[in-house]
């Protein structure tokens, strides 16, 4: 491979300039029991009804697909949308939202991240959560409380919003280069956490696949860039060399990754939907510099199926110089 290919194909290059919001949401919960164990689901059914509620004009919802105003709906944008051009038709969607546990007992957290034309849709989602607080989360319409919110501003870190219309005061100028850093020494440890779900012609992988794991991120990366925020395909030239390069990556450290059974209770299907992936953790002792980036844009954007419902993401740190490693391969 050429010395000057891994810049070329970095995805700062090919990506960095994708528009990226990110939001986080502390709120507290009247009855937790009520509600499942995780949220991404209950939160994406609940924005969306209540988009939808406040974005339509028409009293009879027959379907987005032949609206007149579709291309000018935010709901449509982020819930609906399906390119026409060949090979992006299954349009990704272009937000994450992952809840975690909050930083004091009682306390949740949402974390909102926008990519794309769909930054321009935080004013409503803003508004929607204060109409979600009226009716209630999950299918049992449990009460909720806001208690802040905070934009993540890089080089700022997460900068508290005011409680009144606070989101007038979002600067939404962030790109996903911004969020890549710098690649620290090695050892890395990286986490996947919730599950990450990667299919294969038409099957779960039961076992991790770091070069299958990357390529299925450059995929995701290219149709938001191409679908939200109007970029180039790459063309089959670059993703030649694009998967030649993940292949050819020299990836070792200690591995503890396992699948993981899991399912969610579906309202619209009115039944329960699998959901089980990949979680556990690695320690990679020695890699490419040029990993560090993809696995950023990873924890950012995420990856595999149920992204947009907090799944999938490979969160990735710096490790302690001193820290005790496995010299196990993880793919070579």
């Amino acid at each position: 491979m050429r010395q000057e290919e891994p810049d070329h194909l970095s995805p700062a290059a090919l990506f960095g300039d994708l528009p990226v919001l990110r939001l986080r949401m502390e709120y507290s919960v009247d009855d937790p029991e009520l509600l499942p164990d995780y949220l991404g689901s209950s939160w994406r059914g609940v924005l969306g009804w209540q988009m939808q509620r406040l974005c339509c004009p028409f009293p009879r919802r027959t379907g987005c697909a032949d609206c007149l105003i579709r291309e000018q709906c935010p709901y449509f944008l982020l819930y609906a949308l399906q390119s026409d051009r060949p090979g992006f038709r299954d349009a990704p969607r272009p937000y994450v939202l992952l809840p975690e546990p909050g930083a004091s007992p009682g306390r949740q957290v949402l974390n909102i991240t926008l990519m794309g034309r769909a930054v321009r849709a935080a004013p409503l989602i803003w508004k929607a959560v204060q109409e979600a607080e009226r009716g209630g989360l999950g299918r049992e319409r449990v009460g909720f409380q806001v208690h802040g919110w905070r934009e993540e501003r890089p080089g700022l870190g997460w900068v508290e919003l005011p409680d009144n219309d606070g989101y007038r005061h979002l600067h939404g100028a962030g790109t996903l280069g911004a969020y890549m850093g710098t690649a620290p020494l090695l050892p890395w440890n990286v986490a996947l956490d919730p599950p990450l779900r990667l299919r294969e012609r038409g099957r779960n992988l039961a076992a991790m696949d770091w070069p299958f794991a990357l390529a299925i991120l450059a995929r995701r990366l290219e149709m938001l860039a191409v679908i939200f925020s109007g970029a180039e395909p790459m063309g089959r030239e670059t993703w030649v060399r694009l998967e030649a390069m993940f292949k050819e990556m020299r990836i070792r450290g200690g591995e503890r990754i396992a699948w993981k059974d899991w399912s969610r209770y579906s309202n619209r299907q009115r039944k329960k939907v699998p959901m089980g992936g990949l979680v556990g953790s690695a320690h990679i002792v020695e890699a490419p510099p040029e990993l560090w980036f993809w696995l950023r844009c990873a924890s950012v954007v995420h990856v595999g199926k149920g992204a947009a419902m907090g799944l999938g993401r490979i969160a990735v740190h710096g490790a302690d110089i001193g820290t005790s490693s496995s010299d196990g391969t993880i793919n070579s």
